[in-house]
């Protein structure tokens, strides 16, 4: 104890002495530290215990506190301890000018407490003080029992305008932090409850220099002091804006029990505001080293659970995020630096639960580690810490993972249309500092567009960011059944671009088998709320913006060549939304599916019975109406009384859930009648694309009547645990247009600009695997080979050409001909018309269909003519045309004989033969094939001797494509024989060989002489061969010894050094 402005006097004749207080006086109570500044051990994050500590917990002993007090100049008071101490307690404490009373402040700033002002250091290297309105009770005598005296403490309480004590009175029953002393003394190398930062905020926040302070002093349970240390409990919240938010601090005996300090932030990239929450407790940990550490963990709270973002954040799916837990399990603890960081288990991100509604008004949850930033608070200004870094930390985390869970991106018209199926999600965000939170974008997704899916299984996952036009347009407002308004801002209604390469949706699997003549591959580079899967993706301007379907971009090279001439996009015409392909993906319930097919069967079965009275109407001969007719006949005999039914169980089931025993009958109904229609249509002469039409529905129906035609199968569809399907169709049915070459036109030439259409189907439920039924189909169409008119050569006349290839059944290939006609220089043929079939498959004249396409021609012999020493044998005549679906390109090919069998020309002594092909297609030759023999022979027998001479001639001619070659001989041949024992001969022969390809013209000439005297024979031949013209092709001396880097060849270098001097 000091004193400070006081004398010690007698005091008179009662002895003693007395404390006599002069002018400003002060009576200092010095204590010992009061605290223990103690390391603390990270607990980590359970289930795994902490490791145990491998020694003491680092310490270090808090500075001095005092307790001053003002005495009135003039008192007296005895001068012993007794007395003191019970003076003491009358006496009001001296404090610094910033421990104002709660509700009140000055203005100062930060400021220590000087040294004849009170100044508590607990905990560790934080300067607190009481009010003015502060005191301190305590016993002035010792107490105990006998023989024992407890530890003498002091208790702050509040003391009144009367001067009692009020020790109920929370409200001023308070500290404020003063100073920090780690401004003036580096604290230790070990971790504390409190950090520096820590000390820092709670000055700055509970300080009466500052008006902002004023209500927020820490408010005291409980303060004692005494030599052996404080035991104290404060607290304080704040609200944001704020270093710290809330505070709570237990110790006894000056050895801290409880501290929890809470920061505010947000969890980026979706804005959630929350608190980072420190809590150190003192635990025996483990059971086996008894010893109560200071054990530290953290866990974030979430203050705001639920956020809403404004329509006109295009780029966020979201219009809802709900963040769980509220408070997360013990995480691992967060870097130094306050730096945004992503919360971690044991070193694995944690995963918050986001629940999500998305443009559709769908809930889902998603799984998805974020990264918590920390604010604070500058002076009046809001900070947050290192927030350009939070963008760099959350790339690591930034996948969310879909499951493959359907998300809307965008506000639907109808369900689905503008849902992909997530594989992952990738968002980022912008810090938004004054609001304290921040704006989630969605930077990509990965998914699969279910239309694509649907119709081709083996579609992969792609890459997908929202498109330019939606960023920047939105979505035009559209009902149910409109269609899309052109001119308006896209209007297009594009909300998806590809970012990886263009996608194939891809059937070429199921139409080669087919033989089909095109494979509805879709290159897909966006989604469309109108289309579906397209071939725009709005990074640049396209008609597609305004309103305009262009199929070159839709189909963007996805398609092969038709007939080996042209693509199919050199046909299509650029129309409006209604003649761009349709996506249509539905996952239907059994009854909502039964009802869906009977409805699109009755229209199938409408629409097969128009088109086969349009087949009979206009068959191409007699053959061929009977055909035609005969299937309308088996068609019609079902149709009639099948749709009344079909029309009995659409009532039926559109009256449940009333009278179900009406569906079974009328199911049942159906389902009988069903067997009989698919019998039906399996006849001859159906068109295919006829057949796949009812086939469809019609299978599709009798599964589902099969089970509803009792009432335990129609509960179990009603309760949805059978016959459930998902279907999805591509449906196109595009405008095209002719198509020719420069200067010969109409080599393709369709008599409906509709005459195309594509329909793929593709079922899929849980008792079956998926089903795919691809269908397509060219009708009234002509082939102009090779032009139109008096300049062409031969006219396919294609009353259709259709290809059917499902999983369930073999492919089919359905091409009926209208006719041949054959024009210009083969128009002496044309009178064999009526020769051929139109219906099929014989000779002569042929059409042969396979697969690979269509072979179309004749084959002419002609008669020999003989007349006298004149002889002409073996004439033939053909000509054909090879019309590939796919691939090669169509060609036409004229024969005068073969090869094989050349006509012979026989006049006296001099005969000969040859041959002539020619195959030729739109674009140029593709082989010219010439040979030309003549010979003369001349002999004569005398008897004693013989003798014969001969001479002959002969040219050959090939030209393939750029490649060619000519050759043509001369030979000679004289021999004489006398009566077998002696005989002779010479052979002269000369030829030259000219390579189109090269220029090269090569000759050779060759003798031979032979002679034979009895059992003796020898032969000598002199040949020699000149290369007469050109060098093309022959290789040079640098492609034959290429030099290496230093300019040397290593075989012309040994070949050098064979003739160097030994």
């Amino acid at each position: 104890m000091e004193a400070w402005g006081c004398t010690i006097e007698p005091a008179g004749a009662e002895g003693g002495s007395e404390l006599v207080a002069g002018p400003d006086a002060v009576l200092v109570l010095h204590f010992p530290p009061q605290h223990l500044g103690e390391e603390v051990w990270q607990a980590g994050s359970p289930p795994a215990p902490p490791a145990k500590p491998d020694r003491p917990s680092g310490h270090i002993a808090a500075g001095p506190t005092r307790l001053v007090y003002a005495i009135p100049e003039g008192l007296r008071i005895p001068y012993t301890l007794e007395h003191l101490l019970r003076a003491l307690q009358g006496l009001a404490l001296r404090v610094s000018p910033n421990a104002t009373p709660a509700g009140e402040s000055q203005q100062g700033g930060v400021q220590n407490a000087t040294d004849l002002e009170t100044a508590i250091e607990a905990p560790y290297h934080l300067i607190v003080s009481p009010s003015t309105r502060g005191a301190f009770r305590h016993s002035a005598a010792p107490q105990g029992p006998p023989e024992r005296t407890e530890i003498w403490r002091t208790h702050l309480t509040v003391r009144l305008e009367d001067g009692t004590f009020d020790d109920g009175n929370p409200d001023q029953r308070i500290v404020r932090a003063l100073w920090n002393r780690d401004n003036d003394v580096p604290p230790p190398g070990f971790d504390q409850p409190l950090s520096t930062y820590d000390r820092n905020a709670l000055v700055a926040q509970t300080h009466g220099g500052e008006p902002g302070n004023a209500g927020s002093p820490l408010l005291v349970s409980h303060l004692s002091l005494s030599s052996l240390g404080a035991w104290f409990d404060w607290r304080q919240s704040w609200e944001f804006p704020a270093d710290i938010v809330d505070y709570r601090h237990q110790a006894y005996m000056g050895r801290d029990a409880y501290v929890r300090v809470v920061y505010p932030g947000f969890l980026f990239p979706f804005g959630h505001r929350c608190f980072l929450v420190k809590v150190t407790e003192r635990e025996v940990k483990h059971r086996d080293v008894p010893v109560a550490y200071l054990w530290q963990r953290w866990f974030i709270l979430i203050r705001q659970p639920d956020r809403a973002y404004p329509e006109e954040d295009r780029d966020n799916p979201f219009t809802h995020v709900t963040i769980s837990p509220l408070v997360t399990p013990d995480i691992d603890p967060p870097p130094e630096g306050y730096e945004p960081f992503v919360p971690t288990r044991n070193g694995v991100p944690f995963a918050f639960t986001l629940t999500t509604v998305d443009r559709a008004g769908t809930v889902k949850s998603w799984p998805a580690p974020l990264v918590f930033v920390q604010a604070g608070k500058d002076g009046p200004q809001v900070i947050l810490y290192e927030p350009d870094k939070a963008s760099a930390r959350y790339f690591s985390v930034r996948q969310i993972q879909g499951r493959g869970q359907n998300l809307a991106v965008a506000k639907p018209v109808k369900d689905g249309d503008t849902s992909v199926e997530v594989t992952h999600l990738v968002f980022d965000g912008e810090i938004d500092v004054e609001n304290v939170t921040s704006r989630p974008y969605l930077t990509e997704t990965r998914a699969v567009v279910p239309s694509m899916r649907h119709l081709a299984p083996q579609a992969p996952a792609v890459d997908l960011v929202f498109a330019k036009p939606y960023l920047a347009h939105g979505l035009p407002p559209r009902g149910l059944d409109a269609k899309p308004v052109p001119g308006t801002p896209n209007a297009g209604e594009l909300i998806l671009a590809l970012k990886s390469p263009p996608a194939a949706v891809d059937f070429s699997n199921g139409s080669d088998k087919a033989g089909g003549f095109v494979a509805p591959n879709v290159s897909v580079q966006g989604i469309s709320r109108a289309l579906g899967a397209i071939g725009e993706n709005g990074n640049n301007p396209s008609p597609f913006e305004a309103g305009t379907f262009d199929p070159a971009s839709f189909l963007s090279g996805a398609m092969p060549k038709l007939f080996g001439l042209f693509s199919l996009m050199e046909l299509l015409k650029v129309a409006g939304f209604d003649e761009a392909p349709a996506f249509v993906s539905d996952a239907l319930d059994a009854v909502s599916k039964m009802l869906t097919e009977a409805t699109r069967l009755k229209t199938a079965l409408d629409e097969a019975q128009e088109r086969l009275s349009h087949e009979v109407a206009e068959a191409a001969h007699s053959g061929a109406q009977a055909i035609a007719h005969h299937a309308k006949d088996l068609v019609d005999a079902q149709a009639e009384v099948l749709k009344a039914h079909l029309d009995a169980l659409v009532a039926a089931i559109r009256g449940l859930p009333a009278n179900p025993e009406t569906v079974s009958s009328a199911a049942a109904t159906v389902a009988a009648d069903l067997q009989p229609l698919l019998a039906a249509i399996g006849v001859p002469g159906l068109p295919a694309a006829v057949r796949s039409a009812l086939e469809k529905p019609a299978r599709t129906l009798k599964t589902l009547a099969d089970i509803a035609d009792d009432a335990a199968g129609l509960a179990q569809m009603l309760q949805g645990a059978a016959g459930g399907q998902i279907t999805a169709r591509l449906h196109w049915k595009p405008a095209i247009q002719p198509w020719g070459l420069p200067g010969v036109p109409n080599i393709f030439k369709p008599k409906d600009e509709h005459a195309l259409h594509i329909d793929v189907e593709v079922r899929a439920s849980a008792t079956a695997p998926p089903a795919v039924d691809v269908l397509a189909e060219i009708v009234d169409f002509d082939l102009n080979l090779i032009g139109d008119g008096s300049a062409g050569l031969m006219r396919l006349m294609f009353r259709r050409i259709g290809f059917h290839a499902g999983s369930d059944g073999k492919s089919e290939v359905d091409v009926v001909f209208g006719g041949i006609g054959f024009l210009g220089p083969l128009s002496f043929v044309d009178r064999l018309r009526e020769l051929i079939p139109f219906d099929g498959f014989s000779d002569p004249p042929y059409v042969d269909v396979a697969p690979a396409g269509v072979t179309a021609g004749f084959d002419l012999a002609l008669p020999n003519v003989s007349v006298g020493m004149f002889s002409l044998e073996n004439i033939s005549l053909g000509a054909d045309a090879r019309v590939p679906f796919l691939g090669d390109a169509l060609t036409i090919g004229f024969h005068f004989c073969s090869k094989d069998a050349p006509f012979r020309l026989t006049v006296m002594c001099i005969g000969g033969g040859g041959w002539l092909g020619l195959r030729a297609s739109p674009k140029g030759l593709v082989l010219l094939e010439l040979g030309l023999e003549a010979c003369a022979c001349l002999s004569v027998d005398l008897g004693v001797a013989s003798g014969s001479v001969s001479i002959a001639v002969g040219v050959y001619l090939r030209l393939e494509a750029d490649k060619g070659l000519l050759a043509a001989y001369f030979r000679i041949r004289g021999e004489v024989d006398v009566l077998g024992l002696i005989s002779a001969s010479i052979t002269l022969e000369l030829s030259l060989t000219y390579h189109f390809e090269t220029g090269k013209l090569i000759g050779r000439a060759s003798l031979v002489v032979e002679v034979e005297v009895l059992f003796f024979s020898a032969s000598v031949e002199i040949s020699v061969e000149r290369k007469l013209a050109g060098s093309n092709g022959d290789p040079t001396m640098y492609q034959i010894m290429p030099p290496d880097q230093d300019g040397m060849n290593p075989d012309w270098a040994r070949y050098c050094d064979a003739f160097a001097p030994a």
